[in-house]
This record gives C-alpha cells, sequence and structure tokens, in this order.
C-alpha cells in the first residue's frame, strides 16, 4: 500500500473514531457524516475507481457547503479529508501513467 493510500486511510480512520466517542444521533449531521466518511473509506478500501472515489467526494463536499455552521467536527476535519483525498488521488494517477 502506497503512503498517500495509508495516510487517508489513517485520516478517516481517526475522524471516524473521534465521531463514535460520543454517539451520533441517527439522521443528524454528524450521522450522515459518518456514512459519508464510512462509504469513502470502503471505497479507497476496495481499490474502487477514481471516478467512483470523485463522486463520493462531491457528495461530502456538497454536504460541508449546506451543513458546516451545523456540525462543528465537520467543519473542522472536512478540509483534511479533502486534502488527503487529492494526494491519494495524485499518486494513484502517477501509478497508472508509470
Amino acid at each position: 500500500m502506497d503512503n498517500a493510500r495509508r495516510y487517508f486511510l489513517d485520516i478517516l480512520k481517526k475522524i471516524i473514531w473521534s465521531i463514535d466517542k460520543t454517539p451520533a444521533k441517527l439522521n443528524s449531521t454528524k450521522w450522515y457524516y459518518q456514512l459519508y466518511l464510512n462509504d469513502i473509506l470502503r471505497s479507497v478500501k476496495d481499490g474502487v475507481a477514481t471516478e467512483a472515489s470523485d463522486k463520493l467526494l462531491k457528495r461530502l463536499t456538497r454536504f460541508y457547503v449546506d451543513n458546516e455552521a451545523n456540525c462543528e467536527i465537520l467543519a473542522n476535519t472536512y478540509q483534511e479529508v479533502r486534502r488527503g483525498y487529492f494526494l491519494y488521488k495524485k499518486q494513484r494517477d502517477k501509478e497508472k501513467t508509470a
């Protein structure tokens, strides 16, 4: 497993773990954020095509834009997830061309 992928998976696991420390109410913003993160985590672990992962990140971005004021953990961690994803994507694209 390359470093960018491992770094991104570590970011996702850390954030999911921090959400799990306090139970999220069903259908709350925090609960949906965790659902999006789990979907992205699953797609990266399974090595799903980048296009599918891109769609998941676009959904997460739309969710962030709509809800950042309502959820502190979303506001504090979204940029880290986004940065980690783009590092992962850049590394994956390099591997495809090499």
